[in-house]
């Protein structure tokens, strides 16, 4: 399976290889924008509250339970 998974992704890579480096460009041209670091601060405040949330929800459940 993995040996299937490899040589799939090796395939993929070889027949776009000229899209390779045009990518990284990209990738390192975005990366210190203004938009992207308002994305980043925005995804990870929502992951915070998320996690705060879940973490509250299951605290609250986890004192109503009553031992036997």
């Amino acid at each position: 399976m993995v040996l299937i998974y490899v040589v799939g992704a090796l395939s993929v890579n070889v027949m776009n290889y000229e899209n390779i480096v045009p990518s990284f460009i990209s990738i390192f041209a975005d990366v210190f924008t203004g938009s992207s670091a308002a994305g980043g601060f925005l995804g990870a405040t929502i992951a915070y509250a998320f996690n705060r949330g879940v973490n509250r929800g299951l605290s609250n459940e986890a004192d109503k339970v009553q031992p036997p």
